[in-house]
């Protein structure tokens, strides 16, 4: 068995020895050349037969062993982009371009592969170079100027364009790159002639055409915008883009109706085309369409249902067709969708206010309030709280804006403001004060700093804030700033009116100022500024105060004819007002009525037209040509049959004498409202005046056929005292009468005892006011200052009994105690219009007038100039001998007087509307 195994291995050893000898020692490697050409000529072959894949798969081992085969890389890189594998093929591309500096091919391939990777820089390098090595090529050209406008260098892409504009003039896309660029530079001329060159060489692009279209509109060419459109849309007549872009195209030029047309075609050939939907709502607002809009925003809403904007297009498309429950309802939506944001409850609040629900605009402004919002609707929040009455709250508001911007005098001056409508004058001035101390330039600031001294009648001290706060730069000694800061000497009375600067003056500050000087007899400085007003800013206003001013200097009828030959007559009333008011102090009450006859031509509503004729009537009124004041109640009710002007007219004739004519109209309009306590009392005061003591017997008869004559029979029984009578006969005929009858002489029964008996059972301040007056006559004087008391607990701010009162301590010798505790409290509340009113009364009674005038100017303020509190002052000032103020507040009173024949409406001063709370307690 060894024997077999060591012959067997001997045979093995001899066969391999026998192969060895067959065999070199050791045997060559191929050359690397020839396994490349091998490597080459087979990847060629694929490449000849298109297979790309083949070849990578082919040359990308071979080109990482052989890194330096520069054939193998060019064709691995033809490779790769045929493939559209520019990312493996970029490092290939650079290093044969680092490897091959010369070959502009090669540079070219490189910056296009860049510029289709979005490496822009790199490709405009790559580019140049390829241009500057070959410069006569073309297509090297368009690729380098299309890489430049990609970078927006278009003075620089314009050089290459113009090249290829004049070696190659046939490329189409070189002259619609040209038309593009002088399209940006702003020259159509040339933009249009390469856009018609474009057109021509390529009619069915649509890009060239769109071009043309756009730049012609541009050159106002819409006929051949139109032109290129149309040819378009035959061209591509189911092509939902190309009818967007040219729907855009219009858009852009502002030629809605096309624009419209094409947008609408889009959305027939995509009906599901959001953008068109926008872009047609867009349109349709614009042009107040709304309710197409609205079909549009509520497409986009049902398939945008969360789009916050869409829906606040709806409440807005809404809220302009007066839907205002569907606008509220998208609002709350929209709030809802953006629970933190302030935005929606600010428009919804803006949607209350539009529909006079200032109760629901606060709470929507309270909630955008809660979202931190800015501050202008802060102020918005501000402004509706000031509309509500709510000055305070308003003045909190505009505190917060204040902190906000502390930087800005608005907030101050607004807060002030409020505070001063508010009656809170002393926190006003502290305000005032210290923002001046911060922004003395600002000249609202000083507009009301000099708006709050002349409402404390404190002029002296308001001139110069209010001459700032005009714009007119007043510094001390008679010295005016102009210009660039040089100071000119002026008189002082001529710095007055010196000419203002580029501000818009407040219209307030300027009435306060006018005003002023009228009462200071400055009548032709007031003038002056007057003039100044109205070169620089014409307003009603201004021309009212000039018309004021030169009635002071005797000029009446000038003043009259310049208003009525005023354009602002034809457009503001209060002009009207004031002219048929000159005219009316000018004695020539035929002008005055001519003038309101003229405003009832030119106005269009009908109430206002019968408002002017009662007007002129009145006017015909106060000169006793009563038969002229009829004939045009007659032409106003043909107008308007209205009550009012029937009564109107029955008051009249009683005026004229004419019982009879009177008597016959009450009757009828006692028929239209037998309620109606005004025209029973006319129908009985013409009877009365008729019949005299036979009138209950004529009307009583008459009564017995017309039972609307009931109220006008109870009248005159209780002026003739024969109440019983009346009522008896009214009971024993009641079976006679109508169901409708009885009940209205049930209600007029029910309502006599009270007519007959007028004080309530619970007693009024005045009349408790009245009681006290005959106990004070009757030196009851611990019951009258009993009464008194009553009264003010009834009424805290029924001022005449404070004054009765005082008097009453004076008879008591107890004064002094009554002055230290009303002082007392009246500088603790200094806004406190009783206990001011009771301290400077006081001190009045006490001879202290001095001190009085301090409390009377608080009283002034807060009741706005009242003319008992102004006469008051002048007593106080006359008696501390400050006679020329004292005049001044006298002749404030005689211009109030004077001019509020016809109401306040056309005396807009802002010092001189009186109070209500003073009117009622001071007279």
């Amino acid at each position: 068995m060894p024997m077999v195994r060591t012959v067997c291995l001997v045979v093995l050893m001899l066969t391999a020895q026998g192969t060895w000898s067959q065999q070199p020692l050791m045997s060559r490697p191929e050359k690397p050349r020839q396994r490349s050409a091998a490597v080459l000529e087979e990847a060629k072959q694929w490449a000849q037969k298109g297979n790309w894949q083949a070849v990578r798969r082919e040359l990308e081992p071979w080109v990482k062993r052989q890194p330096d085969d520069t054939a193998a890389r060019k064709l691995l890189t033809e490779a790769l982009l045929q493939l559209g594998e520019f990312s493996a093929a970029l490092p290939h591309l650079r290093w044969l371009a680092q490897k091959l500096p010369n070959d502009p091919r090669l540079w070219a391939t490189l910056g296009q592969v860049q510029e289709r990777l979005g490496q822009l820089d790199e490709a405009r390098t790559a580019l140049r170079k390829a241009v500057h090595l070959r410069p006569d090529e073309p297509e090297f050209r368009v690729h380098l100027a299309r890489t430049l406008i990609a970078l927006d260098e278009w003075d620089a892409a314009a050089h290459h364009l113009r090249w290829l504009a004049h070696r190659v003039p046939d490329w189409a896309s070189v002259q619609f790159h040209l038309a593009l660029y002088y399209e940006r530079k702003g020259d159509w001329r040339k933009a249009l002639h390469h856009a018609k060159r474009t057109v021509r060489l390529s009619p069915k692009e649509p890009e060239g055409r769109l071009a043309l279209a756009r730049i012609a509109l541009q050159m106002g060419d819409a006929k051949t915008a139109a032109e290129q459109v149309e040819a378009l849309t035959h061209q591509f007549p189911t092509d939902g883009r190309l009818a967007m872009e040219c729907a855009k195209l219009f858009a852009q030029a502002n030629d809605a109706e096309r624009a419209i047309r094409y947008f609408r075609r889009a959305l027939h050939l995509q009906p599901d085309n959001a953008d068109a939907h926008r872009a047609l709502a867009d349109l349709y607002s614009q042009h107040n369409a709304w309710a197409k809009a609205l079909w549009h925003v509520r497409w986009l809403a049902r398939r945008f249902p969360d789009d916050a904007e869409i829906v606040k297009a709806e409440a807005q498309c809404c809220a302009r067709l007066r839907r205002y429950r569907e606008a509220e309802r998208s609002l709350q939506r929209w709030a809802r969708l953006r629970p933190d944001d302030f935005e929606p409850f600010v428009h919804l609040a803006r949607l209350y206010r539009d529909l006079g629900d200032g109760a629901k605009a606060r709470v929507a402004y309270d909630d955008a309030l809660k979202r931190r919002p800015p501050v202008e609707v802060i102020a918005e929040a501000a402004e509706l709280e000031g509309q509500l009455g709510e000055f305070e709250r308003a003045a909190q508001l505009y505190a917060w804006a204040q902190r906000r911007q502390p930087d800005n005098p608005q907030w101050r001056a607004l807060r002030a403001e409020a505070l001063m409508k508010a009656r809170q004058f002393d926190r006003a001035g502290r305000i005032l004060r210290s923002a001046l101390k911060r922004f003395p330039d600002d000249m609202r600031l000083n507009a009301l700093m000099g708006i709050w001294h002349a409402k404390r009648v404190e002029w002296v001290e308001a001139e110069p804030f209010l001459l700032r706060g005009l714009g007119q730069g007043v510094a001390d000694k008679g010295k005016l700033t102009r210009g660039k800061g040089r100071k000119v000497e002026v008189s002082p009375s001529s710095s007055r009116a010196a000419r203002f600067s580029s501000f818009v003056p407040s219209l307030d500050a300027a009435g306060v100022l006018v005003e002023i000087w009228l009462c200071q007899g400055r009548a032709k400085e007031a003038v002056r500024l007057c003039d100044e007003l109205l070169r620089q800013q014409p307003s009603a206003e201004a021309l009212i105060w000039w018309a004021q001013a030169m009635d002071e200097l005797g000029k009446t009828k000038e003043a009259a004819q310049r208003l009525e030959r005023s354009q602002m007559f034809a457009r503001d009333e209060r002009v009207a007002k004031a002219t048929a008011r000159l005219w009316e102090l000018a004695n020539e009450p035929e002008r005055a009525a001519r003038v309101w006859e003229r405003w009832a031509q030119v106005v269009r509503d009908k109430r206002a037209k019968v408002a002017a004729l009662a007007q002129a009537a009145q006017v015909w009124e106060h000169a006793d040509q009563i038969p002229n004041a009829l004939a045009l109640l007659d032409k106003a009710q043909r107008i308007a049959d209205e009550p009012p002007l029937q009564a109107e007219r029955i008051r009249l004739m009683l005026k004229a004498d004419a019982p009879a004519a009177a008597l016959e109209e009450a009757e009828k309009l006692l028929a239209q409202l037998p309620d109606e306590p005004q025209a029973a009392l006319l129908y009985a005061e013409a009877a009365l005046r008729l019949w005299r003591d036979s009138a209950f017997e004529r009307v009583a008869e008459r009564w017995q056929r017309k039972a609307h004559l009931t109220g006008a029979l109870l009248l005159i029984a209780d002026r003739l005292n024969r109440r019983a009578e009346a009522e008896e006969l009214l009971k024993t005929a009641a079976h006679q009468l109508s169901p409708s009858a009885r009940r209205l002489m049930q209600r007029w029964l029910n309502g006599a005892p009270r007519a007959a008996n007028p004080r309530p059972q619970v007693a009024s301040p005045p009349d408790l006011f009245q009681r006290a007056q005959q106990a004070a006559g009757q030196n009851r004087i611990g019951e009258a200052m009993e009464l008194c008391r009553k009264a003010i607990a009834l009424q805290r701010n029924f001022l005449p009994a404070y004054e009765l009162l005082l008097q009453m301590y004076q008879r008591q010798n107890d004064l002094a105690h009554a002055v230290k505790g009303f002082t007392l409290l009246a500088n603790r509340y200094r806004d406190d219009l009783p206990l001011n009113f009771a301290a400077a009364i006081a001190l009045q009674l006490s001879g202290q007038h001095r001190r009085a005038v301090a409390y009377w100017r608080r009283v002034c303020a807060l009741t706005d100039n009242a003319p008992d509190a102004m006469v008051k002052l002048a007593d106080s000032l006359l008696a501390a001998r400050y006679d020329a103020q004292a005049a001044w507040c006298r002749r404030f009173v005689q211009r109030l007087t004077r001019w509020e024949s016809d109401g306040d409406a056309h005396h807009p001063s802002a010092v001189s509307a009186a109070d209500d709370r003073f009117a009622a307690g001071g007279n």
